[in-house]
């Protein structure tokens, strides 16, 4: 027994480089705090200084503990949590591979991992699921998107490629997608191949044809060629509030300031019974990305990372979507963001600022403040 205690203690060493996760021990790592309906606990990934490797720790509110789940993934490290399974993708310079596992069940709960095809071994720059669960694939680099049965670890069928973005210098660059109905929607970051922005994005449909294939939807059949929804932001980067019933959808994007003047931010709102496109929120000239956006942790709200003018921080800003105003800031000790999620159940916002790990109520107002031994490159909300 004790060689085994022994043993289970090196194990869990191996993963950590700092005091937390302690193999044996009862008492809580963290705070323990609420769960919610969407927000069980937090994955947190941990990727060295040099880029090169990521650790995984899951973060159980209910017990307060820290548990390893692995220390040996690819520095550029996707996970996502979906159909009560933590994925993980591993990307790196010319192949990617998949697994999953249930961070309740720990390590011991992960999969055989996989190794993708090669068209999609590139670098997929988001992953969604349809409702029969076949994973969508957006791949930036290449302007394609695919489609796989990842638990057979096969595609469906072969990749289609991009349309016309209507600027010759301007690839097809999909960089979220979302299901609406019996759709997709793919977004489109309109940055030209130096990744200066071009104006408006767009966003493609594409669903099932008649034969079960997956292409995009012609959009305006009185002009050929397939036409996508023109958006006003430049770079969509966040979508929110899609459930795949909803008739609207909010899709953000974010400008940082290499992308140049023609860059628009903001959040757009989509209606999709008529294809309409309206903004809903705009920042003010010098205002610019210095993290991402999600949806906020209250009903018509988002949050958003911006480099205000005349401030050597970075703030988080709650913005409300019925008027499109700031509503409340949170100054973060850092010029970018660290990552953060929303629960817009409980009405908080976890957010990583340098090495603590913050807990904001709706109002970005502090609630608690925890040191964390490992810098978090990012963070997977999961209910389990």
């Amino acid at each position: 027994m004790l060689i085994r205690l022994l043993v289970n203690f090196l194990v869990m060493a191996a993963f950590a480089c700092g005091p937390l996760p302690r193999a044996g021990v009862k008492k809580p790592d963290l705070n323990i705090l609420p769960v919610s309906s969407k927000m069980t606990g937090l994955v947190l990934t941990s990727t060295d200084s040099s880029y090169t490797s990521s650790a995984l720790y899951w973060y159980d509110f209910s017990l307060g503990t820290v548990t390893a789940l692995s220390g040996a993934e690819s520095g550029d490290l996707l996970t996502k949590w979906d159909g009560a399974k933590l994925w993980l993708f591993n990307r790196s310079a010319g192949r990617l591979s998949y697994s999953y596992l249930s961070p309740k069940g720990g390590s011991d709960s992960r999969t055989n991992e996989y190794s993708s095809l090669s068209r999609i071994a590139g670098d997929p720059t988001a992953i969604t699921w349809t409702r029969d669960h076949i994973a969508v694939l957006l791949n930036g680099v290449e302007g394609r998107v695919e489609f796989a049965d990842l638990g057979r670890s096969a595609f469906v069928q072969d990749g289609i490629s991009g349309p016309a973005t209507g600027d010759a210098d301007v690839p097809f660059r999909p960089g979220v997608a979302a299901i609406t109905g019996e759709d997709i929607a793919i977004f489109h970051q309109q940055l030209d191949t130096s990744w200066t922005a071009r104006g408006a994005g767009s966003v493609f449909l594409t669903s099932k044809n008649a034969n079960g294939v997956f292409e995009f939807a012609d959009l305006n059949a009185s002009d050929a060629g397939i036409q996508g929804i023109r958006l006003t932001i430049s770079n969509p980067v966040g979508v929110f509030g899609c459930e795949s019933d909803s008739e609207s959808c909010y899709v953000g994007g974010v400008c940082y300031e290499s992308f140049g003047s023609q860059c628009a931010g903001g959040v757009d709102k989509i209606s999709w019974p008529d294809q309409v496109v309206t903004r809903v929120a705009s920042w003010d000239a010098g205002t610019w990305a210095a993290g991402g956006i999600t949806g906020g942790p209250a009903p018509q709200t988002a949050v958003a990372c911006l480099s205000l003018p005349g401030k050597s921080v970075a703030t988080l800003a709650l913005i409300d979507l019925a008027s499109g105003a700031i509503k409340r800031t949170y100054a973060t000790g850092s010029k970018y963001c660290g990552p953060f999620v929303s629960d817009n159940v409980l009405g908080r916002v976890f957010l990583v600022d340098q090495s603590n790990l913050l807990e904001l109520n709706q109002d970005l107002t502090l609630i608690s403040s925890q040191s964390l031994p490992w810098t978090v490159s990012g963070l997977e909300a999961v209910n389990e």
